[in-house]
């Protein structure tokens, strides 16, 4: 299930990325290429850094990453110093205005924006202390997704206020978060926001790359998939199979949708994507089920040869 929900979500990506840097070329150079020429130098790039170590690809990806959070945090300062005639209002952190009509699917929406946290586990192996870093980076990145997304989601609803963000969106779309910030903090600052957008787009194609060929990685070695799959680089430690797979079925996607001519956005970015959603939703469902009855079942926590009762907090102190 998390091989097929990433490698959807990877290859959907193909299909947003020409639409997200589209309106940059043509403000930059007068025209922009077809989508499929901007999707194969993602898909280039993305290819070569899959078969690289994963602290080359962590260090490209962290600095993104701080990057667009630095935008983002800006965005939304310059949202909150621009508030609505009425003021500021936290109407939307009442738990009453969650239960609305389409509660459902903005939920769904919510654990798709949490996609990838569980990945921490799968890079355990190349990381130096497993034991340490895997359950800080799960831990900081729930953190960060929870507060960053929560209050800048809050943040575009005070230069609009409560009643008018709805308008305002349907009206101007994705678009709504870079008019702000032109209007609120010059267009210099929204253009770089514009950048870091495609630059995102990017950072997910290589994150969900890596992650599904060590997903691959990991079914070959179990012998689920041809044992080809379960071998690493002795340079890279990087699964090479696994990668070189992605990156094929990306670019047989790519020439099959330029080929037939159909809509990049529709018909691939929301068709692969609203299936990796899914996917992902079932996956961590299930998992949280099987977790919880796993240790109903066996309750843990006792060391080996351990006596049947609990120690005292005193004598675990003393080991």
């Amino acid at each position: 299930m998390a091989l097929l929900a990433y490698n959807a979500l990877q290859l959907g990506l193909y299909g947003i990325i020409g639409s997200a840097a589209e309106p940059l070329l043509v403000d930059w150079f007068g025209s922009s290429p077809p989508w499929w020429v901007i999707a194969l130098v993602a898909w280039a790039l993305t290819g070569v850094l899959g078969l690289l170590r994963v602290d080359v690809n962590g260090k490209i990806l962290s600095v993104l990453l701080v990057s667009e959070i630095v935008i983002v945090l800006l965005f939304d300062l310059g949202d909150v110093t621009h508030a609505a005639a009425g003021g500021i209002s936290f109407e939307g952190f009442t738990p009453g205005a969650l239960f609305v009509p389409g509660v459902g699917a903005a939920l769904a929406t919510v654990v798709a924006g949490f996609a990838g946290i569980e990945s921490s586990v799968v890079f355990a192996e190349e990381s130096k202390d497993r034991h340490r870093t895997v359950p800080i980076a799960t831990y900081l990145g729930i953190a960060i997704i929870a507060v960053l997304y929560s209050v800048s989601a809050w943040a575009q609803t005070v230069p609009t206020g409560p009643d008018g963000i709805v308008k305002a969106s349907s009206e101007q779309g994705t678009e709504l978060i870079f008019n702000q910030a032109a209007a609120h903090l010059g267009s210099t600052v929204s253009t770089i926001g514009s950048v870091l957008f495609v630059t995102s787009s990017i950072a997910c194609m290589i994150a969900f790359h890596n992650t599904t060929a060590r997903y691959i990685f990991a079914l070959g070695r179990e012998h689920v998939l041809p044992s080809i799959f379960g071998r690493t680089s002795a340079r890279t430690a990087a699964p090479i199979s696994g990668s070189l797979l992605q990156t094929v079925l990306g670019l047989i996607v790519i020439v099959v949708y330029a080929v037939s001519g159909l809509d990049p956005v529709t018909k691939m970015f929301f068709i692969f994507g609203t299936f990796g959603g899914l996917g992902l939703l079932t996956l961590l469902t299930v998992t949280s089920i099987s977790v919880i009855a796993f240790f109903a079942r066996d309750p843990r926590g006792r060391p080996p040869g351990a006596p049947a009762s609990p120690p005292s907090w005193r004598s675990w102190r003393s080991a």
